[in-house]
């Protein structure tokens, strides 16, 4: 089962899709949430109310994603409850040269595949995470900070 997050063909507020080159070595390391998106997180009591989510990508392709808000996979209201995934990462391109993360879920019984684009604001890259409909408003960027 393919589970697309969002499509970023157009983002407001200065970020961009990646497009062209990227070396997997810019995204090997700790993702964490950017401040406004955990004020956006507390403010709409979306997960937990003491944990951000966190994204480590290393180097042999697997992943750790934890306290992601669990509404966030399943398409619900979101509210209060977070969830963990493991598995294996890698990157394809997509409809415009788009370049996207793929988190291979391997924790849920079958393997289950999750999208996430990859966008850059003022040079920095970010993981973008949208809840629901594209549409909605309701993304939280994630963002490389410390390497392994």
């Amino acid at each position: 089962m393919a589970l697309t997050v969002t499509l970023l063909s157009s983002c407001g507020g200065g970020y961009r899709p990646v497009k062209g080159n990227l070396s997997e070595s810019e995204l090997i390391g700790i993702w964490m949430v950017k401040a406004e998106s955990e004020f956006y997180l507390r403010s709409n009591k979306i997960g937990s109310p003491d944990r951000n989510p966190v994204l480590v990508l290393e180097g042999n392709h697997e992943y750790r994603l934890d306290d992601i808000p669990r509404c966030w996979a399943r398409f619900e209201e979101c509210g209060e409850g977070v969830e963990s995934f493991r598995g294996k990462w890698n990157l394809h391109r997509g409809p415009g040269n788009q370049i996207w993360l793929d988190l291979i879920d391997m924790g849920s019984g079958s393997p289950r595949l999750i999208t996430i684009p990859l966008a850059r604001q003022s040079g920095v890259l970010l993981a973008v995470f949208t809840f629901g409909d594209p549409d909605s408003g309701r993304t939280i960027f994630l963002q490389r900070l410390e390497t392994p």
